[in-house]
């Protein structure tokens, strides 16, 4: 049975997923997730920018 692993998003969310497919999202997307939890800092910046981004959106 494939392992699962969990990764973190720099929002500070997370997700468990199968190896193979957090491995690729983690090479894919290093700025937006990890293996380890983004540091607080990291996790601010990015949710200060997708805010930002959200209101020139609307």
């Amino acid at each position: 049975m494939p392992t699962k692993v969990k990764i973190y998003r720099v929002t500070g969310d997370s997700a468990e997923m199968y190896a193979g497919d957090a491995r690729e999202a983690v090479r894919n997307h290093p700025n937006e997730w990890a293996f380890e939890p983004f540091s607080a800092e990291q996790t601010e910046k990015a949710q200060k920018a997708i805010y930002s981004f959200a209101k020139v959106e609307s």
